[in-house]
């Protein structure tokens, strides 16, 4: 299972680096790469320009949520309402790095699918909001630990404010 971290990584950066020529699109502007951080969560982002108001955006998100981390991997297709508001919609991959109440005793997968849209704002100086909302098909975390009941599956809403680098 340690071994499915560079797996994963590689296979974003495969994914990035055979979706268009980087060196010649970089210099027309129809693609660009991110990095951004904010509460307990990390991502690099790779955007693709298709049109004026629509892109295509693949992640690679790092997130923690108190001793539990998680990969997820969106896929993700963009309208640009203006320059700084889009809307997203895309399936997603995610994969349970660490499980503070384990997997071993349950029957929860470590991976799981899911489908994803909300909308994102760029402010100034570097910083975004965003808020998203998942609906997963898969449980990929035993909850009944926590004290609730199949939480882990279903829909989750989140608030995300962070600066880009």
């Amino acid at each position: 299972m340690k071994n499915i971290i560079p797996f994963i990584s590689l296979l974003f950066f495969v994914s990035i680096y055979s979706q268009t020529d980087s060196l010649s699109v970089e210099k027309e502007k129809k693609s660009s790469l991110k990095f951004m951080g904010g509460f307990n969560t990390n991502r690099i982002i790779f955007n693709t320009k298709l049109s004026d108001k629509w892109s295509f955006q693949n992640e690679l998100i790092f997130s923690k949520i108190e001793e539990n981390r998680f990969v997820e991997i969106p896929l993700l297709l963009n309208y640009n309402i203006t320059n700084r508001w889009r809307i997203f919609l895309g399936p997603k991959l995610d994969y349970s790095l660490k499980n503070k109440y384990g997997f071993a005793n349950d029957t929860s997968p470590t991976f799981g699918v899911s489908a994803e849209f909300g909308s994102h704002y760029d402010f100034k100086n570097n910083f975004f909001g965003e808020i998203k909302f998942d609906h997963s098909f898969t449980k990929n975390m035993n909850t009944s630990a926590l004290g609730f009941k199949n939480v882990a599956k279903g829909e989750v809403v989140k608030l995300r404010l962070g600066r880009s680098f």
